[in-house]
Parts: structure tokens; C-alpha cells; sequence
């Protein structure tokens, strides 16, 4: 079993970087809220994997990403 931490350090590791791995990440049930999305015009929650994945690979080429990494304590 893996943590939520965890979890949350691949997503941010992998969903830019290698979303093919992303992916493997993401239940085919899943259910993604989207608390703020409306308010720029895109849905309150995403339902599936397929749909998830569409989102993301479209979030991914319309946001510019910069991350730095910094230790958490």
C-alpha cells in the first residue's frame, strides 16, 4: 500500500515529466474533483480514467510549468 504522500510526490514527479507513468497512477473508477475549475469554464469533476487522462494531457499543453524543488521538512 502506498501512502498519500507518496502518492502525491509521483504525481508531481511524473505528470510533466513522463505522463505515460502519470498515468499508471490514476484508477480506471477515479473521480477528480475540480473545486475551482468552473469559475475558468471547465468541469467540477472529471469521471474515469479516460477522461481524467484527456484533462490532463490538455491541462499539460495549455499550462507552462516551472517547479522547483525544494525539501520538505
Amino acid at each position: 500500500m502506498t501512502i498519500a504522500s507518496d502518492l502525491l510526490q509521483r504525481h508531481i514527479q511524473t505528470l510533466v515529466d513522463d505522463n505515460t507513468q502519470w498515468q499508471t497512477l490514476i484508477a480506471d473508477d477515479v473521480l477528480w474533483e475540480l473545486a475551482y475549475a468552473p469559475s475558468s469554464g471547465h468541469p467540477a469533476q472529471l469521471s474515469g480514467r479516460e477522461e481524467a487522462v484527456r484533462h490532463a494531457i490538455w491541462f499539460i499543453g495549455a499550462v507552462e510549468f516551472t517547479v522547483t524543488r525544494k525539501s520538505i521538512p
